[in-house]
């Protein structure tokens, strides 16, 4: 990947007679071959000056949608849990089967204060409620008291609910009001029964398949293709993956299925690590098996919009745009793993008081403002690394997290040869090829469309 200061060239590893020539600008794409390769940044702006009318033909008939602005709130509902998975990422975790918190609603209304107050202030702000823990359920007197007094409120259409959960808990009267109270449910799921109860299992020793299957199976009888999978990628199924994704999806017929890297623990490691060429191979394969399958996975849909609309990709983690964190202590934070760590968080007196303290504005960790990235072509579709996984590696909250990065730019690289590949079928083969809107819109594959819609 050479970098020139208005372009960038891409190499492949697959179709190698051609590259990439990617102005930054608008992210318009030129396919010269290898050995024609621009050296000079006046030879690459000639051909785009050369070819302007027919690139802007091709390639401006996605309507560049504006994101939509969203303030997210996580409710640590309760600090326990019923599982004593070994990949539990909480910096600072105690047992949490023992004294630890459940949240009050003194704690809850202060933090849907907060929110009425952004929403009355700026009327295209959308609300993000995440119903966390520890498992949220163990408290659902507060989850109930929430969603009613939310109901009374007269925001709900611009008022978002999710549950996290691990499913073990959820009965028949609780999804029928997950059902009627519009909360859309991720069930935490690592793929079939033998490698999900490797890692995630109760106190007892015992799995939690059966458990979380059977809470999905109530959830699949009220809110049918309205509730997702959250499945963690480690060692216990990298080798797998793409398998466990399939089984997944035609079990339980998910609204979409999230992939989630996993997090390092206190000591910098984790019991599921494993080489990053391993799991950067994994997740190009599970890209694969989306396109043909038709699975919709959730980390892959700001990728796509980005992509194929030729525009950056803003959809950082929400602890680096516009999150707040509220603990059962009445602490308020950016980041649900480093919710024991008082260095990230402020008293909830002080903040209503004072608002977040300058040192706990993330927004500066994005590809934005990080000196590296700004030289990397991949940053047009990369959402950026994880904070928390940098701290706990490198003691500093700002840096490039390599798993992320190298995924990120194979991941582009695949999906310029797909646009490639598209643009040698249909049209007359010469020095320079110009791909089209609908070339860019082939690497969608067969994933879902509605999905894309029902997300956003």
């Amino acid at each position: 990947m050479t970098n020139l200061q208005q372009f960038f060239i891409v190499p492949f590893s697959r179709n190698i007679d051609y590259a990439a020539c990617i102005h930054r600008k608008d992210l318009t794409v030129l396919f010269i071959p290898s050995s024609k390769i621009p050296t000079r940044e006046e030879d690459c702006a000639q051909l785009f000056l050369k070819w302007d009318n027919l690139i802007k033909d091709r390639q401006n008939g996605q309507i560049k949608a504006k994101n939509k602005k969203t303030f997210t709130i996580y409710l640590v509902l309760s600090e326990q849990c019923n599982l004593k998975c070994i990949y539990c990422d909480i910096l600072g975790k105690i047992d949490q089967r023992k004294n630890r918190s459940h949240m009050t609603w003194d704690i809850v209304k202060a933090s849907m204060d907060i929110m009425h107050s952004r929403l009355i202030a700026d009327t295209e702000v959308y609300a993000q409620i995440v119903f966390f823990g520890g498992e949220p359920l163990l408290n659902w007197p507060i989850l109930v008291q929430t969603c009613e007094y939310l109901a009374t409120q007269g925001m709900n259409n611009r008022i978002e609910k999710m549950l996290i959960t691990n499913g073990t808990l959820i009965n028949q009267e609780i999804s029928l009001f997950l059902q009627k109270h519009k909360v859309y449910v991720v069930v935490s799921l690592d793929g079939r029964k033998s490698v999900n109860d490797s890692v995630r299992y109760k106190f007892n020793g015992k799995g939690s398949f059966d458990s979380a299957t059977q809470g999905i199976k109530y959830l699949i009888d009220a809110i049918p293709n309205k509730f997702g999978i959250s499945c963690t990628l480690g060692s216990h199924n990298v080798l797998s993956l793409s398998e466990e994704i399939i089984f997944l999806h035609e079990q339980f017929h998910p609204r979409s299925i999230g992939i989630n890297i996993y997090h390092y623990q206190q000591d910098g490691k984790s019991p599921i690590q494993i080489n990053d060429e391993i799991l950067c191979q994994a997740l190009l394969n599970v890209f694969k098996t989306t396109r043909e399958k038709g699975i919709a996975i959730y980390q892959f849909l700001s990728v796509l919009k980005a992509f194929t609309n030729r525009q950056r990709n803003s959809d950082y983690c929400a602890a680096c745009a516009d999150k707040l964190l509220f603990t059962p202590q009445g602490r308020v934070g950016r980041c649900d793993a480093l919710m024991f760590d008082e260095r990230f968080s402020v008293s909830l007196q002080d903040f209503v008081s004072h608002s977040m303290p300058n040192n706990l504005d993330w927004s500066k960790f994005t590809p934005e403002h990080e000196q590296y990235c700004l030289n990397c072509a991949a940053r047009w579709i990369c959402p950026g690394g994880c904070v928390y996984d940098q701290l706990v590696r490198t003691g500093s909250l700002c840096g490039v997290e390599t798993r992320r990065c190298n995924f990120y730019i194979r991941l582009l690289n695949e999906m310029l040869e797909l646009v490639l590949e598209a643009t040698l079928t249909t049209e007359q083969v010469t020095d320079i090829l110009i791909p089209s809107q609908n070339h860019f819109n082939n690497v969608i594959g067969n994933i879902p469309l509605d999905f894309l819609t029902y997300i956003t």
